[in-house]
């Protein structure tokens, strides 16, 4: 009989799967690097390809019309932008002009491209380097007449083992068919990582060696909240995570109860919980999750694809509709978080040797004053449509606030001179997510409308250390006593100034915070609108009070494992 074995991984997606194996094994993409002597026959080829891969793409997006997939739809969009992409058509046609077989061309693009969005640190494009490669396996199963993986034979008693899991066969797999997924490869903010999480099929990427450590129908079990793996686990192992199964289903069904409610302590005090967005394709599961607004809508991401200058009337249709679909839930908008990794001023981020720390949010949309001006029409044309306010990123001085407010003021005149409609009194706020804006938060909050916090940036300004270098990543905890003490300084200098005070950060959907954040005064909760429900759920479970004896206790640790395990141990 097999050895039993534990393989720890990286946690992707919760919950709990229990199964026989089921290895899916990529097809050899191999081709001979031959130059062609044909080379109309070979444009043709890549042109038929091409056209196959579209209808792929297209047939797909219908089908994820009926399916929970906000992310995917984005995914398969982004990989139709690919295909539809001038410069790619023309290069590849470029380099099969010269010789290159359709296969060759293809590849050598689409290499150029992951490599290119590979060195970039910002996740966002790290995420398009694996688009680029997904768009290049599609491409040259098509070129080679390979069919891709079979997975038809799967059903709810199968764990998919893979070496690295694609985003086109993630978009194919469903929780009624399949208990969960293992991989070889792959992180935690990954395309495919997003489809499981929103299909809400347990996952643990980044085993090691997990093909050759694994037989087919070996039985498996995984937990997504842990990254842990057991291989043919004995029946002490198996009945335990049935059980942990079993009651994290039953929870599942707890949080349904919260559907369309109020969020409130267990005392009545009322709070509310917001959805973070980042296109469009979200307003459906917004509108899903009941929660009570949107508290970010990053715009950034409608710069970034698109391929042409962003105009403000094409602004202006995208946020009427969000806040038409919003009906008078309050929407959040934040201007532009350009800059950095996230540049569309390519020349400019070579230049800056730590571009983190340089022109991004306020500072780069203020350096590009045309551009932020037609961002800043825009949104107050569409105000008259709905609930909305605007938010400022990473701000730092109160220049910053005063200056942005003055170009707003210079908007209005602009629109009125043209006797175009727009929303005269929309509310001003801010991100606080620098260590400055910490510090001067009781002055921001006299020239800010609003303050939403955002944890994220906050915890890696305030402890100088960057969460994509795996030498410090480990500091960016929100559970730092200074990242805590900075949290609580903010809330209690927006109350003192009245003006409201949210967080958008990964902290406020963090149940081991809530009764902390719930005693510092927190008011608002953005998170994905997946963790709405769990999230009412966990805010019903304490009143103010006790929360409050929560933070007293915290208040007294002096480490971040002291605040976490102390956390852990009253979490409800």
């Amino acid at each position: 009989m097999k050895k039993s074995s534990k393989h720890l991984g990286i946690a992707v997606s919760n919950g709990y799967g229990l199964g026989n194996a089921y290895i899916v094994n990529e097809p050899d993409l191999f081709f001979e690097e031959k130059r062609t002597t044909s080379k109309d026959a070979e444009i043709s080829r890549f042109s038929n390809a091409l056209n196959d891969f579209k209808k792929q793409i297209h047939d797909d997006l219908n089908e994820a019309e009926n399916l929970p997939l906000g992310d995917e739809i984005k995914i398969l969009e982004g990989q139709s932008a690919i295909a539809d992409d001038p410069s790619v058509y023309e290069d590849t046609l470029g380099l099969i002009s010269k010789g290159l077989t359709a296969e060759a061309a293809i590849g050598t693009i689409c290499d150029k491209y992951i490599s290119l969005f590979s060195q970039m640190e910002d996740k966002i494009f790290s995420q398009r380097a694996f688009d680029v490669k997904d768009f290049k396996t599609r491409i040259l199963h098509i070129l080679l007449s390979i069919t891709e993986p079979d997975i038809s034979a799967l059903n709810e008693k199968s764990v998919l083992i893979t070496k690295e899991l694609t985003p086109s066969l993630a978009g194919k797999l469903s929780n009624k068919n399949i208990a969960g997924v293992i991989t070889q490869a792959g992180g935690k903010n990954g395309h495919a990582a997003i489809i499981l999480r929103s299909l809400e099929i347990p996952a643990v990427f980044g085993v090691d060696d997990i093909i050759n450590k694994i037989a087919e129908n070996d039985y498996v079990i995984l937990d997504g909240g842990t990254g842990d793996v057991f291989i043919m686990p004995d029946a002490l192992t198996i009945n335990e995570y049935n059980e942990k199964k079993y009651l994290y289903l039953q929870e599942k069904e707890e949080y349904k109860k919260f559907a369309g409610k109020e969020t409130k302590t267990s005392d009545n005090v009322s709070l509310k919980i917001y959805c973070n967005m980042e296109s469009e394709v979200d307003v459906p599961a917004f509108i899903q999750s009941s929660a009570e607004g949107v508290g970010l809508f990053r715009t950034e991401f409608l710069y970034l694809n698109s391929s042409s200058p962003l105009s403000e009337d094409h602004q202006f249709e995208i946020y009427k509709r969000i806040l038409l679909a919003a009906k008078d839930k309050e929407v959040i908008i934040r201007t532009a978080d350009l800059g950095a990794d996230k540049s569309l001023d390519t020349a400019l981020t070579k230049k800056e040797n730590n571009p983190f720390m340089g022109q991004r949010g306020i500072r780069y949309s203020l350096n590009h004053k045309e551009m932020f001006k037609a961002q800043l029409k825009a949104l107050l044309r569409a105000g008259i449509y709905g609930n909305l306010k605007i938010m400022l990123p990473l701000i730092c001085t109160y220049d910053e606030v005063f200056e942005t407010k003055a170009l707003i003021l210079e908007c209005k005149n602009t629109l009125s001179s043209q006797n175009i409609p727009y929303k005269e009194d929309l509310s001003v706020g801010i991100m606080v997510e620098t260590a400055a804006a910490s510090v001067i938060s009781d002055i921001l909050s006299g020239i800010s409308d609003f303050f939403s916090i955002g944890s994220n940036d906050l915890a890696g300004y305030i402890m100088s250390a960057d969460r994509t270098n795996p030498y410090v990543s480990d500091l960016c905890s929100v559970y730092e006593p200074a990242v805590l003490r900075s949290i609580k300084n903010i809330i209690i200098n927006a109350k003192n100034a009245d003006i409201p005070v949210g967080m958008c950060g990964e902290a406020a959907g963090d149940p081991l915070l809530t009764p902390l954040l719930i005693a510092y005064g927190l008011e608002e909760f953005s998170v994905s609108p997946t963790k709405v429900l769990s999230l009412r759920a966990a805010i019903s479970k304490w009143s103010v009070n006790e929360a409050k004896e929560v933070e007293k206790m915290v208040s007294k640790l002096n480490t971040r494992d002291e605040v976490e395990k102390y956390l852990k141990s009253v979490k409800r």
